[in-house]
């Protein structure tokens, strides 16, 4: 589970960033001028969460409904692993810079070693704002109710359910 450890401590890096980028207000235009309307449908980018997937991720919204599905998968010599992610979000508000949704997401950690497998299976829902820093670039940060490993039946009938809050979040390139 080593690249595991890899991603989850990138994963608080590309946090830090996010937030960085989220809250010091970088903007490619000048201050007084708005940010045309965002018409895109279809966006590209890198999405980190336990119930959104972690990975690269596509995002479709044609209206104020939308979906995400993200993948990455890791090899090394003596393990794979691969994340998957499919979510579906509705948009509440929209502003020239921000906008606020809700979303549902279901992610997949599947891992291989040796003659072995596992897998991790997590469902959570929430809300989320995503913030405008140019004219096609996005970043999201989600905060949900997540339910882990919704398939590890022995361990959920030990100490039962196992659920928490979950924090994600992401960047888009919208086309």
């Amino acid at each position: 589970m080593g690249y595991l450890l890899q991603v989850l401590t990138m994963k608080k890096l590309v946090a830090f960033l996010f937030l960085i980028s989220l809250f010091a207000g970088v903007n490619a235009q000048e201050s007084d001028t708005l940010l045309p309307p965002l018409k895109t449908k279809h966006a590209l980018g890198v999405n980190f969460g336990s119930t959104t997937g972690v990975g690269f991720a596509y995002r479709y919204q044609p209206s104020k409904f939308g979906v995400q599905v993200v993948a990455l998968p890791g090899i090394t010599s003596d393990e794979s692993i691969l994340f998957l992610g499919l979510s579906g979000f509705y948009e509440f508000y929209e502003s020239e810079e921000i906008s606020l949704f809700g979303y549902a997401g279901n992610s997949l950690i599947y891992t291989r070693w040796d003659d072995n497998s596992d897998h991790s299976y997590s469902v959570g829902v929430g809300a989320g704002l995503q913030r405008r820093f140019a004219e096609v670039m996005t970043v999201r940060f989600q905060l949900g109710y997540a339910i882990y490993d919704v398939t590890d039946r022995k361990m959920m009938n030990y100490i039962g359910i196992r659920s928490g809050i979950a924090v994600e979040w992401g960047m888009s390139y919208h086309f």
